[in-house]
Parts: structure tokens; C-alpha cells; sequence
């Protein structure tokens, strides 16, 4: 951390020219102590890829590409992936994940998914132990994936033999065998997983060992296998990112019988799902978005609208403060118009300020409420009989769409010691995953007899007929199993368990989501479980929440009007706005600034650039703002009643730099050229 301070000092100093007092009656703005923002990239330093993070991702072991960001301040985590390119492949072909049919799973030319064979294991280690070697202070192995339609080639059938001590068989040829390739596929990720975590922590303690995945509700979705608790409970792993974007969470779902693009809502699932599997670990998670996304087809209003959404959905989460703010700068800046860049760099350095804000709340809908995703979710994606994913959200749209936060809690986790104390409401269905251990099932059941309400639904599925752990204890499915836990008799109704309790419905999830009608009816369910446990139930249109001075808000079928004066964060001007409404189905971020409007002296009310240095008396404003090569920055500061009588920007040489004022609603609004190394802004005031 000295690093950063000692690059804040010497922006300082390099504008000491510009003050007429002294550079130490300026207050240094350092970096905490642990980063909070991050960014990826593949290569060195680049002033326009200089986003003023706290860290940076680094996707190379190369010392001199690591140094050039080290020279700049960063802190340098260092990035892994689980695919490879041609030139590997010519000698290891069998090590490629493939298809039925032969065809070599990619990820686009020259991208190849691998099978995790100790080979491959013994390439990852090799790039730590240089990356490590060349002082990096992050492991993060990232995108274990590995596909449910592959699992035919020459390593994975030995890998087969060598787990089971049997021949490989076609996953397709039953539940079985579907249910074995899988649970291996998860072995075989997390094995490397670990093998890098492990050779890290030996190599440096001081490494901080970490996993960059997919969320639960997206792998499962698209038909990867990743086994998220089991990597999460690992010792070595002490933090995760959580990889959440506009490409996943756009993914349609259905919700009223119509499947569609739903980002908000989605990416709210998919950032729950990461937040409750490391809620109360120990373990950071880091949350990602991406203002461009891998697709490069789509209009920069479509980029710039879904990067909205889950930048919103992240927001929702009040305990996490640690954000990948994008990955590759190198395919944003540059191409995206001017004024799109300056919003990206308004929400970097609002992020960058969020673990400042120690006040939060949330104004939504019920709050309480959960349902489950486990790793065996992702196990029965497949042929013969690939479980039906509208059964997930059968259980979740219903209730987001109408303003109530339904988390996803992670079922391994139940038994632990106030795991479930958050929920008031439970919603389960073992249609689209199994519990592999009965004390699951002994948990929730004690956790109803204390005061819970369950909503158990569906209890049919093709997979209640694996010789799990369930037949040996001579049950026909875990959801019989769980009913007789509770004393419950397996047919619809509404049954009193201890102090909580059970509403049993035969139908499965996926008709919640099938019309209008079903989910209202599921509404209705839900609504009956918090009456029982105590919880009111409420709808509402718009979910909100504040992080001390920050506001996000996303709004269903009625426009939301907030109250006071606020400067929107999502415009590239930075404009105040008092008592903002944001319109039906559309979303918004804004800083409160009413108090500063109020101050006796002129204030920084927010700026595009990261401040690394200031002065504010009410007689001068003296800042120091970096920002990215070639991104116009915008600093918008009260007034508090005065008059600017004199306004220069410089750079650190002290040559006048060309910079745009607009006064207006008792606020100045500067805007130049962004610059690494600090644009030095003056303000006297009469």
C-alpha cells in the first residue's frame, strides 16, 4: 500500500507550482489499505486503460507487463484461464473437451476448453510460480468450466477409469452415468482449483488465493459444471469474483408464460446467488460488470442500458464493496463515444467510494424470503433427462418482478449454525437439484420448528432414482425424505410443524412461471408462508437502495420519484437534479448532494476523475484529478453561494490545459482532458 501512497504524494508535488500554499495544506487522498476496485487486462501499462483503480488484473506472469502497472501504483493480482490456444493443442488434442460427435468444444478460433488433466495442472502452477516469483499479490484462476454436452475425449474417459475404477460410459446412456460424468467434470475443475491455491500459498503465504467463476444461476443455466460450495469451502481460498455481466445476465427467462431479456432481474439472482454462498465466510467476494460485453454486435444504447442494470443489481447488496468494474479497457475506451466513457468513469469512481459509505438500507418489497441453488443443480442439465430450468424461475420471478428481493441461498449450507437465520420464508423444489446429504433436510426441518415457513413444491423428478443416499435410507426421493422429516403427509396442503410452517404443492416450480395466472397463484403461496412465520408481505413497484450517499433504484410498472437534490451519476454531465424521477421500467443512480449544497464553503460533489489530492476553503478549491488517456472528465463542484473569480487546469508541468465551465444551479461544472498523472484544477472564489 506505501506504493500508492508515494504515487498520490508525487502527483502532489508535481503541481506544487500551480498553489500559492504549500503542498502539504493539501489533504492526500490515498488508497485503503485493502483494494476495493480492480480492473482486468491482458497488457502493460497503457495510459488509456488507466482507470485509477486500486488494483489491476493482470492476464500475464510476464515481469515486465506486471512492473509497468507496478511503476504506476497498482496493485497487481494476477489472472488464469482454463482454455488454451492452437499452439497447445497440436501436441494435446485429447486434452481438449469434445463433443458427441468429435467436434472440439472452443470458445471462439483458437480458444480451446480443456480437460483439467494433471498436465494441464502442472502448466497453471508453472504461471503462478512466475507470477508469484515477479510479485504478484493475487492467485484468481479464473472460468473452471467445463461443458455438459462434452466429456468423450481420450483424457476425460481415462480420467473416468482412474475416479470410479470402471470404464468410461456415455453420459447419455442414463441418469447414472449422466450424474457420474458430471459429478467428475466438478471433481476435475476443482482439483485444479485447488492445486493452484495450494502451490500459491506455498510459494508466498502473503498471496491472497482467490477464484474468479460464474455465478450458480448462469453455469447451471447455459449447461456448465462448476462445483461452487465445494470450491468455497476450500482452505486456501480466501476470496472470490464473482462474474456477473450484461452477456449473462441477459440470458432470457420466462416469467408469465414469456421468455425474454430480463437484466435486472437476472443479474439481481445471479449477484444473490455469489453473495449468500460467501455470506459470513471470512471470504471477500468481488462483484463484476462490464459496460460492453463479449458480444460485439449490439448498439452502444443496448450496451450502455444493460450495463445499467447490473451495475443496479450489484448495488443491491449492501455487504459487498469490492468490485471488478470492468474487464478489458483495451475493447472500451476508444470505442465508445466520448460521453459514454465519461459515465463508465463516473461509476468507477463511485465505486471506488462505496466502501467509504457506512449507512445503508434497503426499500423494497418483503424482504426474508429464499430459495436454493447446489452444486447438483448443475448435474442433471443433461440427456437422458436434462431437468427443466424454468423450475428455478418459477420459484423467483414471480416475486422480483413485483419489488420483493427473493434471495438464493446455498442449499449445503443450511446446516450451518445461523446460515437460514436471514429468512423468514423458504421456497424449495428438489425437481431441479438433490441434497447430497440428509442433514440438509435435518436442517430446514429444524429450522420450520422454530418459527420458518417452507413452500415445498413439485417432488416428481427422472433423478429421485440414483442409488443416492436417500434410497439406502429407504425413502423414493429426498422430497419424501424431508416430509416424513417434518411428519408431513406427502399430498397438497398446509401443515402446522412445531412453531413454523409446511405448504406442500405437487406442482412443479416450472408452472409458476408457465402464465400470468400461475404466478399470481405462487404469490398467493408465498404471501399464505409469511403470514404463518410473522412477515408481512408486500408488493411494491420500484426497489431502492442507499449506500450512504449514493441511490440506486430500479423501477417496475410505476415511475419512482425520489426526494431532495441529487447529481446523476448515468449522465455524462453530471447534472443536478432535484426530487429526480426515474421513469416506469427504467433504472437510476445518483449521488445525494443536498448537503453539500448547503455548506458554507464550495464542495467537490462528485467527479468523473479519481481525486488524489484537495483543498477546500471558502476562499480556493484546489484539486488533483487523474483519469485515463484520451477520456473527457467532469468535475462538478458547489458554489455555496460565491463567485469563481479565476479558473485554470494544468497539467503537472504547469501548462495550461483547455478545460469548459457552465455555471448553473448554484454549482460549477469543469470538464477536460483526463490525464494518469493528475490534471491540477484551481478555483477562487469571491
Amino acid at each position: 500500500m506505501t506504493r500508492f501512497l508515494v504515487f498520490a504524494v508525487t502527483l502532489a508535488l508535481a503541481i506544487s507550482a500551480f498553489a500559492d500554499k504549500g503542498v502539504n495544506k493539501m489533504k492526500i487522498n490515498p488508497r485503503p489499505k485493502e483494494p476495493h476496485t480492480t480492473f482486468q487486462t491482458g497488457g502493460g501499462y497503457d495510459p488509456t486503460r488507466d482507470i485509477r483503480t486500486d488494483a489491476v488484473i493482470q492476464y500475464s506472469c510476464i515481469n515486465d507487463r506486471m512492473k509497468s502497472w507496478m511503476d504506476k501504483g497498482y496493485v497487481v493480482q494476477t489472472m488464469y484461464g482454463f482454455r488454451t490456444g492452437d499452439d497447445y493443442i497440436k501436441d494435446h488434442r485429447d486434452e481438449v473437451q469434445t463433443t458427441a460427435d468429435g467436434t472440439l468444444h472452443t470458445c471462439g478460433p483458437g480458444s480451446y476448453y480443456m480437460v483439467p488433466t494433471q498436465t494441464r495442472i502442472d502448466a497453471a502452477v508453472d504461471y503462478y510460480r512466475q507470477a508469484i516469483k515477479n510479485g504478484t499479490s493475487m492467485a484468481v484462476p479464473e472460468e473452471p468450466e467445463f461443458f455438459i454436452q462434452t466429456g468423450y475425449s481420450e483424457s476425460f474417459k481415462k480420467e473416468w477409469q482412474a475416479y470410479y475404477g470402471e470404464p468410461w460410459q456415455d453420459q447419455t446412456a442414463s441418469i447414472e452415468a449422466r450424474w457420474k460424468s458430471s459429478r467428475l467434470k466438478a471433481f476435475l475443475e476443482y482439483r485444479m482449483v485447488e492445486s493452484i491455491l495450494k502451490e500459491s500459498k506455498k510459494l508466498n503465504p502473503e498471496v491472497v488465493r482467490a477464484v474468479a467463476a460464474h455465478s450458480a444461476v448462469s453455469y447451471y443455466n447455459w449447461g456448465i459444471i462448476y462445483p461452487h460450495y465445494q470450491t468455497m469451502k476450500m482452505p486456501e481460498l480466501q476470496e472470490m469474483i464473482g462474474q456477473v455481466w450484461t452477456g449473462t445476465a441477459r440470458t432470457p427467462c420466462k416469467y408469465e408464460g414469456k421468455s425474454e431479456e430480463r437484466t435486472f432481474e437476472y443479474g439481481f439472482l445471479e449477484y444473490s446467488a455469489l453473495y449468500n454462498l460467501m455470506r459470513g465466510t471470512g471470504k471477500r467476494v468481488w462483484f463484476l460488470m462490464d459496460p460492453l460485453e463479449d458480444n460485439p454486435d449490439r448498439s452502444m444504447d443496448d450496451y450502455q442500458m444493460n450495463y445499467v442494470r447490473t451495475l443496479v443489481g450489484s448495488l443491491m447488496f449492501t455487504d459487498v464493496d469490492e468490485y471488478e468494474v470492468m474487464p478489458w479497457p483495451e475493447r472500451i475506451f476508444g470505442r465508445v463515444p466520448d460521453g459514454f466513457a465519461t459515465v463508465i468513469m463516473n461509476v468507477v469512481t463511485m465505486l471506488g467510494d462505496i466502501h467509504n459509505q457506512k449507512e445503508s438500507a434497503l426499500d423494497t418489497g418483503t424482504q426474508g424470503i429464499a430459495t436454493f441453488v447446489a452444486d447438483s443443480m448443475g448435474w442433471q442439465r443433461g440427456e437422458p433427462n436434462a431437468s427443466n430450468y424454468d423450475n428455478f424461475y418459477g420459484m423467483t420471478l414471480p416475486l422480483i418482478m413485483k419489488g420483493i428481493p427473493v434471495q438464493v441461498a446455498q442449499l449445503e449450507r443450511t446446516p450451518e449454525p445461523k446460515y437460514l437465520d436471514p429468512y423468514k420464508v423458504l421456497v424449495l423444489s428438489y425437481d431441479i437439484m438433490k441434497p447430497m446429504d440428509a442433514a440438509y433436510n435435518k436442517a430446514i426441518a429444524a429450522w420450520i420448528r422454530e418459527g420458518g415457513s417452507l413452500v415445498l413444491l413439485g417432488g416428481k423428478d427422472a433423478y429421485n432414482d440414483l442409488p443416492e443416499w436417500w434410497k439406502k435410507e429407504g425413502f423414493a426421493s429426498p422430497h419424501l425424505h424431508l416430509l416424513a422429516a417434518l411428519k408431513c403427509p406427502a399430498e397438497d396442503g398446509t401443515y402446522s410443524v412445531g412453531k413454523g410452517t409446511v405448504i406442500v404443492r405437487s406442482a412443479p416450480p416450472s408452472y409458476y412461471a408457465s402464465s400470468k395466472k400461475a404466478a399470481a397463484e405462487f404469490r398467493v403461496l408465498v404471501a399464505q408462508a409469511c403470514g404463518k412465520a410473522g412477515l408481512q408481505y408486500k408488493e411494491q413497484h420500484y426497489m431502492t437502495v442507499r449506500r450512504g450517499r449514493y441511490v440506486a433504484v430500479r423501477a417496475f410498472e410505476e415511475p419512482v420519484t425520489l426526494k431532495g437534490t441529487y447529481v446523476n451519476v448515468l449522465d455524462h454531465g453530471l447534472p443536478v437534479i432535484k426530487d429526480p424521477q426515474v421513469a416506469a421500467e427504467d433504472l437510476g443512480v445518483f449521488a445525494d448532494v443536498s448537503a453539500m449544497l448547503a455548506d458554507k464553503k464550495p464542495r467537490l460533489m462528485l467527479s468523473s476523475s479519481r481525486l488524489e489530492s484537495s483543498s477546500e476553503t471558502a476562499g480556493e478549491t484546489r484539486l488533483l484529478l487523474s483519469g485515463p488517456l484520451k477520456t473527457k472528465s467532469i468535475a462538478r463542484i458547489s458554489t455555496a453561494g460565491k463567485r469563481a473569480t479565476s479558473v485554470t487546469v494544468q497539467d503537472p508541468q504547469g501548462k495550461a490545459l483547455p478545460f469548459e465551465q457552465k455555471l448553473e444551479q448554484g454549482t460549477l461544472a469543469i470538464t477536460h482532458d483526463g490525464l494518469p498523472e493528475g490534471v491540477a484544477v484551481d478555483v477562487k472564489w469571491k
